[in-house]
Order: C-alpha cells, then sequence, then structure tokens
C-alpha cells in the first residue's frame, strides 16, 4: 500500500495541458464537421462535443461549454505522486521535481548535442557517443543543482551561464608551462566562485 498520496498544481503543465488539450479539441470539431472520426478521439467526441443531426441542415457540431470548463479545472496542470517509500510529501514532490530535472536536461542535450541523430556506423561508436551524452547529462545535472543551491534561477537559467563562459579562454605561450585565462567579467568571476573554481 502506498505510504502518501500528494496531489499538486504546475502553472507551466497547466499551460502545456491546456495547449495540447485545445489543440486535440480543435483536430476532434475538424473530424466531426468532416464525417470522419478517428477512434482514438470517441471519448473526446461523447464528452466534449453536443452534436445534432437534422434532416435539412444535417450535422451541426457544438462545443460542449460546461464539460470543456469542468475538465480544465479538474484536470489542467494537476498531477499526483504516490509513493511507497517517502511518507513527507514535501520530499516525494523534491524528489519528483530532480527527476524531472533531469528529463529536461536530457531533452535539451538531445536538441544541443545533436543526439537526435547519432551517425554512427557501428554499435561500439554508438555506445561511446551514448555514454559521453550521460556523462554531460551528470555534469548537467549537477551545475543545475548548485545553481539551485545558491538560488540563482531567480535571476539566471544554466543556457545563460553556459553562453557567458564560452568567451573564456586558456591561453599557454610557446617555450613555458604557465597558462593564463582570458580577462574575466564580473558575471564571470561570479560564476567560478558559484562553482568554487579558481581563475
Amino acid at each position: 500500500m502506498p505510504t502518501s498520496v500528494s496531489s499538486y498544481h504546475d502553472i507551466f503543465k497547466a499551460a502545456s495541458d491546456e495547449r495540447n488539450f485545445d489543440h486535440t479539441l480543435h483536430c476532434c470539431y475538424e473530424e466531426l464537421m468532416a464525417g470522419r472520426h478517428v477512434k482514438e478521439h470517441a471519448s473526446y467526441y461523447d464528452k466534449f462535443f453536443l452534436i445534432h443531426k437534422t434532416p435539412i441542415r444535417g450535422i451541426r457540431v457544438d462545443y460542449n461549454e460546461e464539460a470543456i470548463s469542468k475538465h480544465k479545472r479538474n484536470h489542467i496542470g494537476w498531477f499526483v505522486l504516490v509513493s511507497n517509500h517517502i511518507k513527507d510529501t514535501t520530499k516525494a514532490l523534491e524528489v519528483y521535481r530532480s527527476k524531472d530535472a533531469v528529463e529536461k536536461c536530457f531533452d535539451d542535450l538531445k536538441n544541443d548535442l545533436d543526439m537526435k541523430r547519432l551517425r554512427i556506423h557501428s554499435a561500439a561508436a554508438m555506445e561511446g557517443r551514448i555514454f559521453i551524452q550521460f556523462i554531460a547529462l551528470l555534469i548537467t545535472t549537477r551545475l543545475k543543482q548548485v545553481m539551485n543551491e545558491a538560488g540563482w534561477y531567480k535571476n539566471h537559467d544554466l543556457q545563460k551561464v553556459i553562453s557567458e563562459m564560452k568567451t573564456v579562454r586558456s591561453v599557454s605561450i610557446n617555450g613555458t608551462r604557465k597558462k593564463y585565462t582570458t580577462e574575466l567579467t564580473p558575471f564571470q568571476k561570479d560564476i567560478y566562485e558559484l562553482y568554487g573554481l579558481t581563475p
């Protein structure tokens, strides 16, 4: 039996859910008007539309505004966490958000590092590239955790931090072992300090 059950409302999830729901409703309306029913949408037709058939005007389709409003109020943006191991609901939410952050990071890595197309010709090369992606994911997740603990997400995001650090260069002079870092901006110095680094 689960030890904790909690429900939460997420405004960002709500915006995404409502956009997807409205798109599906529009598709269903077009399907009904064209007389082209899609089996997967049968429950939407029955619940969210009022369909009238008349001998003169043929089919008339109206949105069931009451059912749509009720669905948005009770389902859009809500999610339920059920845990067999974590009794504290706040802790359960923190763990969920950490998992959600990892999934979002992985999605970012797919797009930023072009993982959608591996462009490899052997299983060994594929495993190597996926392993590098996994390491990059771990590093990115840790970077986000440090930013979150320091309260940086109020004013900055990780992409902004990474973009800022792309301009930093380490320069070495031929014939010497000394390395020099290019001059840092105040923001770059703050980033170094945040992660405990020394220029």
